[in-house]
């Protein structure tokens, strides 16, 4: 079907280009694509920020601890930003890599000085002049009617935000050229290799890490997840982690995808964070500010906190061996536990002189680890401090009760009552009272 389309005034890409200082003639690029690149260091370890003009300006490669964290099949993955205008889709789809016939996004200008990487691209539309796609809006084809777009498209990344060394400050400009009714700015993505299997939320009000399923099938057979809470993605069982936090909560939402029934290269899981404006206008300037931790899980989670400013320090609890553990690392129990949830949170430090310490106890003849207000374990072995709790109820604090299950020798320490009592766990008491939300 011919989609009806009227023209639109499209600002030359040289004006553009003068009216934001710079050079008006494209990069040289030669032979093979060039590089550029910056460094930092994180936790004692080395990360490298690559972008290649070969790929618009767009990162195509990002390593952390000899892991590389990017998918770079086609022009269209990559850690990268696009838009949609008008409900087309991808049929009016500027994109910062390039096309989906491979040609890449003109990369106008690049900097890494002082370790910062800069970039200025002339986005390419997703679909050539007359290509078919995934379209809307009453379109059946491409509705634009050049390679690029002539939208320029600006980017700073640099190590470290909030004095949080793991964490990529990443912001985004869109120097809008054309008037548009409604626009989806998908202000970054990042495609990751299809190892990154495990997806979690982080919700910054209550330091609650919770894994994400994704049952649903968005498109052919890709599984997503679109919700409001900040998005991590990982390796099993999460050595290798990152994640987005957006200082403006997005208008659309942060999504989650995963296609794994193939072989290969073709296999990709990636996370977005998505705002929806209208309308947006012309010679304006869309801009947004991401947050990008990387590292292990718990890094990740720690990053989190640090740059929303959370306080809470959450407790993983996983279950294997008939035996739930609680502990602050989420890669430390390995390949026989499972992740349940987020048990509770605690304080890093006491609050007041109503605090407590809980501790971290094992029973090693039973593999029980438990958690305990002695310090002694109860004769059994220490194994650290949690955090601290409140020692009585107070507003905003949540009661944890423990459990014990003589069968198969298991303590549970959880802040639902009714789950100890219906798994036949019989009640030992309250431990204490664990914050529920940042005040």
């Amino acid at each position: 079907m011919k989609c009806s389309y009227v023209p639109r005034i499209r600002h030359p890409i040289h004006s553009i280009a003068l009216v934001l200082g710079i050079s008006a003639s494209l990069l040289a690029t030669t032979g093979e694509a060039t590089d550029l690149s910056i460094a930092g260091t994180a936790n004692g370890s080395s990360a490298v920020l690559t972008v290649s003009d070969g790929y618009g300006g767009a990162i195509r490669s990002f390593t952390y601890r000899g892991k590389e964290y990017i998918n770079v099949k086609d022009l269209g993955r990559e850690m990268q930003s696009s838009v949609a205008f008008d409900y087309y889709k991808e049929c009016y789809n500027p994109n910062e890599a390039g096309n989906n016939l491979h040609t890449p996004s003109q990369l106008l200008s690049w900097s890494n000085a002082g370790n910062v990487l800069s970039t200025f691209t002339n986005m390419a539309f997703w679909l050539a002049p007359g290509q078919q796609g995934v379209c809307g809006g009453g379109a059946s084809s491409a509705v634009n009617t050049t390679v690029h777009s002539g939208l320029v498209f600006e980017k700073s990344v640099q190590f470290g935000a909030n004095g949080v060394p793991n964490v990529l400050d990443y912001r985004v400009r869109y120097h809008l050229n054309e008037s548009h009714g409604y626009a989806v700015f998908e202000t970054l993505t990042a495609y990751l290799q299809p190892e990154f299997v495990d997806f979690f939320t982080f919700d910054p009000r209550t330091s609650t890490l919770s894994r994400l399923d994704m049952p649903t099938t968005c498109y052919d057979i890709v599984k997503c997840q679109y919700q409001g809470l900040p998005v991590i993605a990982a390796t099993f069982p999460g050595h290798h982690a990152i994640g987005i936090y957006a200082p403006v909560p997005p208008t659309g939402s942060y999504g989650a995808y995963k296609r794994s029934q193939l072989h290969g290269a073709d296999n990709f899981t990636k996370w977005n964070a998505v705002y929806v404006e209208s309308p947006t206008t012309a010679g304006t300037v869309y801009e947004r500010q991401l947050k990008v931790p990387f590292g292990t899980v718990e890094e990740v989670t720690n990053a989190m906190r640090a740059i929303t400013g959370v306080p809470l320090i959450p407790v993983f609890r996983f279950y294997g061996l008939n035996d739930h553990f609680l502990t602050l690392t989420f890669s430390e129990p390995g390949s026989s536990y499972a992740f349940e949830s987020t048990a509770f949170r605690v304080h890093a430090s006491p609050q007041d002189s109503g605090m407590m310490a809980l501790y971290r106890c094992y029973n090693a003849a039973a593999v029980d680890h438990f958690v305990s207000a002695d310090p002694n374990c109860e004769g059994r072995l220490f194994e650290g401090t949690y955090g601290y709790v409140s020692s009585y109820a107070r507003p905003g604090y949540e009661p944890l009760y423990r459990f014990y299950k003589n069968s198969i020798s298991n303590h549970l320490t959880t802040t639902n009552y009714a789950e100890g009592i219906n798994n036949g766990y019989a009640y030992e008491g309250v431990q204490g009272y664990a914050p529920m939300a940042n005040y």
